[in-house]
């Protein structure tokens, strides 16, 4: 993706921006950011066997797997949701090498939510 300036604007380059703004949003809701709570993630992929690759990769991360949805009549893509306790005041160190290692796979990180922790 190219930028307003011609640059080009890498996945990684992007997910932090949205990693930001997730994180400024919670902190604007009074959320501490330094506090661990469970991160809910999604990858999708064209393949199943490139879903597979992603999930060893992710497993022996400590991620859990939430679910595997199958391609149906809706779906035409395998996602993969998975989720692991981490501070979002760490996000970036979680989800960028999820981004590049979905995208080597040839599918993409979609992102991720959590629950607000407030004092």
């Amino acid at each position: 993706m190219t930028g307003p300036t011609g640059l080009n604007l890498s996945p990684e380059y992007l997910q932090r921006l949205k990693n930001q703004a997730i994180c400024d949003r919670l902190s604007d809701l009074g959320d501490d950011l330094t506090r661990s709570r469970l991160i809910d993630h999604v990858a999708f992929f064209e393949t199943r066997q490139d879903r597979e690759l992603f999930v060893d990769f992710i497993l022996k991360a400590d991620f859990e797997i939430v679910s595997l949805p199958e391609p149906d009549d809706m779906r035409t893509r395998f996602d993969v949701v998975f989720s692991r306790n981490d501070p979002p005041a760490k996000i970036d160190q979680s989800v960028l090498p999820l981004v590049s290692k979905a995208k080597a796979l040839g599918g993409a990180y979609e992102g991720w939510k959590c629950e607000v922790i407030a004092p």
